[in-house]
């Protein structure tokens, strides 16, 4: 139990810094490229950040990000060897009349110590004293205590700190573990619940949704069946599920909304079951489960979620030439205003969110310049490197 403790407590530390490091890196890569970097290579550097947050070993390599953290530990241990070997007393040379005289002083002194020493006494001859009753434990007590005074005095403080640490390991643990269950259980219960009313309340589709689902599924080349459900419920248009995905859509929408409109939506749902959005979704939950205590952890996959939203954003309006950036715009804020966002589920990905993050997305759409190959190539490359180095460990070096 101890080992398996020390193991789990020693990967959270290692993985929790490394990934903090290429947080800090992504956030400046970002903002250095700015809108030359498409959201999709962003939301692909953050993918990289989520794989560090969960891998539970690393292959070796000599060019890891991490390489100089190996290199600073191995040459502070060099350079503390030296030190000691550098003050560490020189052995003494003895020469050949230093000798001569070591030995006839010290036969001189064996002499004095033997006419010095007192007569012993034969063993039959010496009284035996027998403890009785309490006696005898009072003397094993007092001889324990002197061997054990006897012992170094850093001996005892090591044991106890070890102990100690120990201990405090396993409290960590224990409270690390019990803030995994409460996301985790609140995060499944809201999708067991959300799921329960959607099923209740599940309506029919007209056939306005049925030919808007059919052109979306053609515009994006998707193969995968879609069951589609419509229900009462004033919430976001999402998809849901892994195997077998599930197109929510809301059944004021269907009355409201022109055809072209509730088209760009289907697109943009079904646009997440083509990218696995909704596998990264719940490896994302994941990994903020275990990483509940890093907040720069919390700040990176929420960015993930923009980015995956804003790829999912410049994909619809590629796929829809004929919509203009402003009314797909002003259609997210007339959504938003109209539904309730969904929060963050283990298998479910609305259409927007947070008032706060939407404002962010429409900015996006509209300062955003077209890509080009050469951005589609840097951004390949940005995160092919941030792959090579930040999900490696460092190798031994050579002293």
């Amino acid at each position: 139990m101890r080992n398996v403790s020390q193991y789990v407590a020693e990967w959270l530390w290692q993985t929790s810094w490394q990934a903090s490091l290429l947080i800090v890196i992504v956030f400046a890569l970002i903002r250095l490229c700015g809108d030359r970097l498409a959201p999709r290579w962003r939301h692909l550097l953050w993918c990289v950040v989520l794989a560090r947050l969960l891998l539970p070993t690393l292959p070796a390599s000599p060019w890891s990000l991490y390489q100089i953290t190996e290199i600073v530990s191995v040459r502070s241990n060099a350079r503390d060897l030296a030190m000691r070997v550098a003050v560490s007393p020189e052995p003494k040379r003895q020469t050949i009349s230093d000798s001569a005289q070591d030995r006839e002083f010290n036969g001189t002194e064996k002499a004095a110590a033997a006419a010095a020493r007192p007569k012993t006494v034969p063993v039959a001859e010496m009284p035996v004293v027998r403890p009785i009753g309490f006696k005898q434990a009072e003397v094993a007590s007092s001889v324990a205590g002197e061997v054990v005074d006897s012992l170094p005095a850093d001996r005892h403080d090591g044991d106890r700190n070890g102990v100690t640490n120990v201990d405090a390991t396993r409290w960590i643990l224990v409270a690390w573990l019990i803030g995994v269950a409460i996301l985790l259980g609140r995060t499944l219960l809201s999708d067991v619940i959300l799921r329960g009313r959607l099923r209740r309340s599940r309506l029919k589709p007209n056939k306005t949704l049925l030919q808007a689902v059919a052109s979306a599924r053609a515009l994006t080349k998707l193969k995968v069946r879609v069951d589609i459900c419509v229900t009462p419920e004033a919430i976001s248009p999402c998809v849901a599920g892994w195997r077998r995905p599930l197109l929510v859509v809301p059944e004021c929408l269907l009355t409201e909304l022109k055809s072209a409109e509730l088209e760009a939506i289907v697109v943009h749902e079904l646009l997440h079951i083509r990218r696995r959005d909704l596998w990264i979704q719940a490896i994302a939950t994941v990994a903020t489960a275990l990483h509940w205590f890093n907040p720069l952890v919390w700040m990176a996959l929420a960015d993930l979620r923009h980015q995956r939203e804003c790829a999912c954003d410049e994909w619809t309006l590629k796929s829809l030439p004929e919509l203009d950036v402003r009314d797909y715009g002003r259609l997210l804020i007339g959504l938003s205003a109209r539904l309730f966002s969904l929060p963050a589920q283990v298998a479910m990905i609305g259409i927007f969110s947070r008032p706060t993050v939407l404002e962010r997305r429409i900015t996006a759409l509209v300062i955003t310049s077209p890509s080009t190959r050469w951005h589609a190539l840097v951004g390949a490359l940005l995160v092919g490197l941030l792959a090579a180095a930040g999900l490696t460990r460092a190798a031994q070096p050579q002293v």
